[in-house]
């Protein structure tokens, strides 16, 4: 069971992950390329988001940072848990990179 809920877990930080590496990459007032952005996230088993916080980041401009926040915003809710994950919330600690 542990290898289930923990695989269903990566499956859906992979989800969350991709969904913002893909809105990321349809904006183009970002910074200079090759950026990498690390992000927490802290998700409710609804999907809301209720904490998000730039952690690190390389190549973002000054408003890049704010437009990073505002897409991840933007994307919110994201997908429920799936009732493997047996958790509240999650948080998520996301590295995306723009190439």
């Amino acid at each position: 069971a542990f290898t289930n809920t923990y695989q269903v877990r990566r499956n859906y930080r992979e989800g969350v992950a991709s969904a913002i590496h893909d809105a990321l990459a349809l904006r183009h007032d970002l910074g200079r390329y090759p950026i990498e952005v690390e992000l927490y996230l802290v998700i409710e088993k609804d999907g809301k988001l209720t904490l998000k916080r730039l952690v690190k980041d390389k190549g973002l401009s000054p408003q890049g940072q704010q437009v990073v926040l505002a897409t991840v915003a933007k994307l919110s809710p994201f997908p429920p848990f799936p009732p493997e994950m047996k958790s509240d919330e999650e948080l998520l600690d996301l590295k995306i990179q723009l190439t």
